[in-house]
């Protein structure tokens, strides 16, 4: 975050006059006031403790906690917040302080895009397009902050989680491994992209093996005269030197992206040991320095938690959930929930389809319900009644409901239910 300003929920941030602005009211703050909010909105949703901001703004620690909490005070005055119920900068009892409001940044007018169209389409974003990767600032930093801690915690892997084209992978590499860029404790400078979906007609050993081979330490090729096959029988066989010789120093720059890892679990070439063993060298691999990070479709959790390494993984808090864009309350992705058969849940019916497809779907998933009275949609098609089975709840009954969306009052129920567009579509839609 530079010079040019950017957003901090309803303010305007100028940097460079140490001055917020939201319409015409207008606050001017104190140097330190202003790298205490810049440092604090780098890291949207992360606690920084008190140390941390006296280490980066002052360039000390040994000052007491005393600045940093007049340095806060000075910046709820100037955003109208409140400690008691933060909507700027948030309190963390003994843990620190954190920024809990949207954060954009100021575009960059000077910089001028010059690779392609910018817009992707239905292509994933990569490493390439971080400049043009916008939308995803607060679910970066939060996995940045998950792979950190993961990473503090001597096993930096993660696995995120999220829906069929939620952008798990345009998230990992035009936003996760970008921000990873900088100097810290994970400074990648070789990134890894393994694609399980498309292996190649290997195994995932032979696989992961060819994606290794690229891996580079101070420009020099880790593994110069080996091959594939001899590399992926030495991740089988000595898991353990192949990750001494990835992993070697510090801070950790090498990245392994391991991406559609559900296609593992559809390969029926391979075996529960295969993939057992597969995540086990992944883990190895991250214990000996390497970051792994793994993106999979969450209707496969089932699977993945049968897996030991990633159980464990997930009570280190190395699991990330992605949501679609608009987040999971958005009208578009709700209308493209899909209920499995097999679902038992009934307490929180789901965005039902309009009625015609109630009549024109008679297998349609018996725990899909109607969405004006949560009748199962079988039991719907089933009744022979000339009534609607959701007349009560229709706001009136049916003759009611027909008469209010001009319905044809010569059909019956029944005739409606067959009829390929019931004239009673509407007043039954809702």
């Amino acid at each position: 975050m530079d010079g040019r300003g950017f957003r901090f929920g309803d303010w305007q941030v100028d940097v460079g006059g140490n001055a917020l602005s939201h319409g015409d009211a207008r606050a001017t703050l104190e140097p330190r006031a202003m790298d205490v909010l810049r440092y604090l909105c780098r890291h949207p949703g992360a606690v920084i403790p008190a140390e941390e901001l006296l280490q980066k703004c002052w360039g000390t620690a040994e000052l007491g906690d005393n600045p940093v909490h007049k340095a806060i005070a000075q910046l709820r005055r100037a955003l109208g917040d409140s400690s008691t119920e933060p909507r700027y900068i948030e309190t963390v009892r003994k843990r620190g302080y954190r920024a809990i409001a949207p954060v954009v940044e100021a575009p960059d007018h000077a910089a001028t895009w010059h690779g392609g169209s910018p817009f992707r389409g239905l292509e994933a974003f990569q490493e390439s397009h971080a400049a043009i990767f916008f939308g995803r600032v607060q679910a970066t930093h939060r996995l940045r902050e998950v792979v950190l801690a993961q990473a503090a915690g001597g096993c930096p892997m993660a696995l995120v989680l999220g829906p069929s084209g939620s952008g798990k992978t345009s998230l990992m590499r035009a936003g996760l491994l970008p921000a990873l860029a900088d100097a810290g404790p994970v400074a990648v400078t070789s990134t890894l992209h393994m694609d399980c979906a498309d292996l190649g007609g290997s195994d995932l050993f032979g696989a992961l093996a060819a994606v290794l081979l690229d891996a580079e330490s101070d420009g020099k090729p880790c593994f110069e005269g080996s091959s594939a096959d001899a590399l992926g029988r030495r991740l089988r066989e000595a898991p353990a030197d192949v990750a001494a010789r990835l992993g070697a120093g510090a801070p950790i720059r090498t990245a392994v992206f391991i991406d559609r890892l559900e296609a593992i679990f559809r390969a029926a070439a391979t075996s529960d040991g295969d993939r057992a063993c597969f995540v086990a060298v992944l883990e190895q691999l991250a214990r000996a320095g390497v970051l792994v990070v793994l993106a999979c479709r969450n209707d496969f959790y089932p699977a993945l938690i049968a897996l030991p390494e990633l159980m464990a993984l997930k009570s280190r808090g190395g699991h990330f959930d992605v949501e679609p864009p608009g987040g999971p309350r958005s009208p578009r992705w709700c209308a493209s929930r899909r209920v499995p058969r097999n679902s038992r849940s009934s307490t929180t019916p789901p965005p039902a389809p309009a009625w015609t497809t109630c009549c024109a779907t008679p297998r349609a998933p018996a725990r899909t319900r109607c969405r004006c009275c949560s009748t199962a949609w079988t039991n719907c098609i089933a009744s022979a009644a000339t009534t609607a089975p959701c007349a009560s709840t229709c706001s009136a009954n049916w003759a009611a409901s027909r008469a209010r969306w001009a319905c044809a009052p010569s059909r019956s129920w029944r005739s409606c239910r067959r009829s390929s567009r019931p004239p009673c579509l509407t007043c039954c839609r809702y």
